[in-house]
């Protein structure tokens, strides 16, 4: 990844057209940047033109988790701003509906929970109540996050609410959809070795502790209306475009959990995270689609010289049916991908760059051989090794961090004071708890001291390595845009260049 030479060129990009922009790009520029500046624009081309199925002729909704854009505005349909002094950044949400819907209200909730919403919807006529819970739930990305308290509070929190039937009828008279980004992919497809890029060692064990299966089942008396697990249904996961996740674990932090795909051996990840349930069966007519679709786009992002070529979201878009009284109604969901997924990168020469990874890696090394005596070369693939992924596993206590070298501590603070970009950093969820502590009084040491602890303290009980360095990581990180590898399709062979025909009709 190259860096522009100027920060200027970063507000140049916002007065060149797209496919001016995306010229400007060499290989290995910030695409992550470009995406930022380009993904409103993304979202509105793909809303206006039906994007999500609110065409005028249509009457649906659509749940959009990440939205922290200025709302799309079109004919035929409308949008809802879910509570934005309680869903924002990363947790924002938007619900477009048409026109002929009506929307009733949106249920407060005095404990604040970003992770889910309830809103209430009449139908056209007002012939029928639509009881909407929009989702964005956290993340799901190995067996052990099934057992951490942290990471299935929201799951729990979820299935109690639709248990004590607050936003709906048990008896069925009231249709209740629940609709987003559930952070987690059915259990069939996230099983190692599937064509899906899986998650867990051992599907059958992992099952038992799975929220949407037996015995927990959060979604237990409610239909799936989207995408089927890929052995019911493979057609429609044939095409469906993959994910990778750099090894580097200066750009993606999270390599040292072992969170990388479409590297090596290991396959492009596959799954759907973004699932639609219905309380009542809504006959056949289900008819799930997404886009875009591989070959044509292979991974997302995806930029592209052509605008409408371009897929500037990590999500597909997915959209099902439902009756009531012979009409059909289209329900949608879109993650767009939050701004703040991709923030400035505070560096100015590709040298500057290099020179950061360089200091990042030394210091993960270091980290390393201090906390368990062992000394991996810290390289862009080691965690392929079993011996890296042994070590990854081994415990780490906060008395260990407390006894890292001084020089160690130093070294850290003074890359932060070197690199870092603060004011990003202090609107990011994660990282502003260790950057809002951080004055520019304090010497490197005290600096270097204070990420450790605030690394290890986000652990959570019983922390492995892994988590620590992913925690430690992402607070020194520079480049961001979760670690993904963004599709180009300057960079095809000859053979496989596409035409400027739209990929994705959608838009």
């Amino acid at each position: 990844m190259a860096i522009f030479k100027k920060p200027s060129q970063y507000q140049s990009l916002m007065k060149k057209s797209y496919e001016e922009a995306f010229n400007g790009l060499k290989e290995g520029d910030p695409k992550s940047v470009f995406i930022k500046q380009h993904v409103t624009q993304f979202f509105k081309r793909a809303t206006k033109r039906g994007g999500g199925n609110l065409r005028p002729e249509d009457v649906g909704i659509l749940v959009c988790p990440e939205h922290d854009q200025p709302p799309s505005k079109g004919p035929g349909f409308k949008h809802h701003i879910c509570d934005p002094s309680i869903h924002k950044g990363a947790h924002a949400k938007v619900v477009y509906y048409s026109s002929n819907i009506t929307f009733e209200k949106e249920e407060k909730d005095e404990g604040g929970c970003e992770d889910f919403t309830r809103l209430e919807f009449k139908l056209p006529n007002g012939e029928r109540t639509i009881r909407l819970i929009a989702v964005h739930l956290q993340s799901i990305g190995s067996a052990d996050d099934l057992t951490k308290p942290k990471k299935t509070k929201s799951y729990k929190a979820l299935k109690s609410h639709l248990e004590s039937g607050d936003s709906f009828a048990k008896d069925g008279s009231d249709l209740c959809i629940v609709a987003g980004d559930f952070n987690l992919p059915l259990h069939k497809d996230a099983a190692k070795g599937s064509k899906t890029g899986g998650l867990y060692d051992d599907s059958e064990a992992i099952k038992e502790t799975h929220p949407l299966e037996q015995p927990f089942n959060m979604m237990d008396g409610f239909q799936l209306m989207s995408l089927p697990a890929q052995d019911d249904q493979p057609s429609l996961h044939t095409d469906f475009p993959g994910k990778v996740r750099s090894a580097d674990g200066f750009v993606n932090p999270q390599a040292f959990k072992g969170k990388v795909y479409g590297v090596g051996n290991i396959p492009a990840r596959r799954l759907n995270t973004d699932h639609i349930y219905i309380n009542q069966h809504p006959t056949d007519m289900k008819d799930p689609q997404f886009l875009p679709k591989n070959p044509d786009i292979d991974v997302i992002p995806f930029v592209s010289s052509v605008t409408e070529n371009a897929w500037l979201s990590d999500h597909v878009f997915i959209t099902s049916m439902f009756t009531v009284n012979n009409t059909n109604y289209k329900v949608g969901v879109f993650n767009v991908l939050a701004k703040n997924a991709s923030a400035m990168i505070p560096l100015k020469t590709p040298s500057e760059f290099q020179s950061a990874r360089s200091a990042y890696r030394n210091i993960f090394s270091k980290l390393v051989k201090e906390l368990t005596g062992t000394d991996p070369e810290f390289s862009d693939s080691n965690f392929l090794s079993p011996t890296y992924k042994g070590l990854m596993k081994s415990s780490v206590d906060s008395t260990a961090i407390d006894n890292l070298s001084p020089d160690l501590q130093k070294e850290i603070g003074n890359f932060v004071l070197r690199y870092m970009n603060r004011s990003e950093l202090q609107s990011n969820k994660f990282t502003s708890k260790f950057y809002n502590k951080v004055t520019n009084e304090q010497d490197a040491t005290s600096l270097g001291r204070l990420l450790l602890g605030d690394s290890i303290s986000q652990c959570g009980e019983s922390p492995k390595l892994s988590d620590f360095l992913t925690n430690a990581g992402t607070l020194m990180v520079i480049s961001n845009l979760g670690g993904f590898e963004i599709g180009d399709d300057r960079f095809r062979e000859k053979e496989n260049q596409r035409s400027r025909k739209p990929l994705c009709p959608i838009l």
